[in-house]
């Protein structure tokens, strides 16, 4: 298993944050299995013909969202994708 995290705080609402973060799953392939809605921190997809799962936790904090993404791959040669798919909707959330 291979595990990839990146955590930032952002000021932006938490449900925002996760609504970015589903948007960029849904244009990379993914299918979501932990949906956005009100009230909930997580989100959680997979992209299965890349044998990667995102998880993407955020969170209030100090006026905006503690945001953490993590991307997960049992397979050695998903590694890279999943590295890569963790950062891009991390950077989607980021630059949102």
């Amino acid at each position: 298993m291979y595990y990839f995290a990146y955590g930032f705080k952002k000021p932006i609402a938490p449900l925002l944050a996760l609504q970015v973060a589903q948007q960029a799953m849904v244009n990379a392939g993914f299918t979501v299995f932990d949906p956005v809605a009100p009230g909930k921190v997580t989100l959680g997809g997979t992209q299965t013909q890349a044998g990667v799962m995102v998880t993407v936790v955020a969170m209030d904090c100090e006026g905006g969202a503690a945001v953490v993404v993590n991307g997960f791959c049992a397979n050695d040669l998903a590694v890279d994708s999943a590295r890569s798919f963790a950062e891009n909707i991390a950077a989607a959330v980021n630059y949102a």
